[in-house]
């Protein structure tokens, strides 16, 4: 059968290419690893999954100067990027600086005021 799409190239293919991403990219924060104690204090509390990411992405910045969170809408990129900074600083002061599109602006710092505490209320 010849493949003519991307979904069925995905759909034949999909195990090599899930471990030769695992072989690439070993993860750095598995689950069942111990979550940082830090991710306690905010004001809303990450899901199991996106605690996994926020501390893979923190113990990636040890090492290098940028990570990417990608993934789709809905899944909770914000709240991830505001806890990895939060998580990195690891209880110290921080400035943080978030590039947003104009229309996100707003929401965007709702959500930082609902999550980060404020220095005093830890």
């Amino acid at each position: 059968m010849a493949i003519a799409t991307l979904e069925e190239y995905l759909r034949e293919f999909s195990v090599e290419i899930g471990d030769r991403i695992l072989t690439s990219f070993p993860a750095l924060h598995a689950p069942g690893d111990a979550v940082s104690p830090i991710l306690g204090r905010l004001l809303r509390k990450p899901f199991a999954a996106q605690s996994i990411a926020i501390c893979g992405a923190a113990k990636r910045l040890q090492h290098a100067n940028s990570v990417a969170v990608i993934a789709e809408m809905g899944t909770g990129k914000t709240l991830m990027a505001m806890a990895i900074a939060d998580v990195v600083a690891a209880g110290r002061p921080y400035a943080c600086l978030f590039v947003v599109p104009p229309q996100l602006l707003q929401k965007t710092a709702r959500e930082i005021l609902q999550t980060i505490p404020a220095p005093g209320r830890m």
